[in-house]
């Protein structure tokens, strides 16, 4: 769900070429945090995509960008707490945000 939310939201924002373009992945989601990996020319516009997301199906939410980072495993490292299984996951809770240029993050 929450990567569809993220997905819908871009497409309401930027529309198709740029979801295309972007290279969006949701790359591990543990219910609170969270790992987005995205094109380096994709990256201000996903983080304004999560920003302006309020909801993720009848759940509210308030995404808080925590970092951006160059590697998914240095991104693990300083902003979700060593996370050792970054595996894509879908689910839903609020919290903190991590997006990583090239390979972001982001925590719902």
């Amino acid at each position: 769900m929450v990567s569809r939310a993220i997905n819908e939201k871009m497409l309401e924002l930027f529309g198709e070429c740029f979801v295309a373009k972007s290279n969006f992945k949701l790359e591990y989601f543990d219910g609170e945090r969270g790992i987005i990996r995205c094109s380096l020319e994709a990256l201000e516009k996903v983080m304004l995509a999560i920003t302006l997301l309020d909801s993720i199906g009848n759940l509210r939410v308030l995404p808080l960008t925590v970092g951006v980072s160059g590697t998914i495993n240095s991104c693990k490292r300083k902003y979700v707490g060593g996370v050792s299984d970054a595996h894509s996951a879908d689910g839903i809770r609020s919290g903190d945000n991590c997006i990583q240029p090239g390979r972001e993050t982001f925590s719902s």
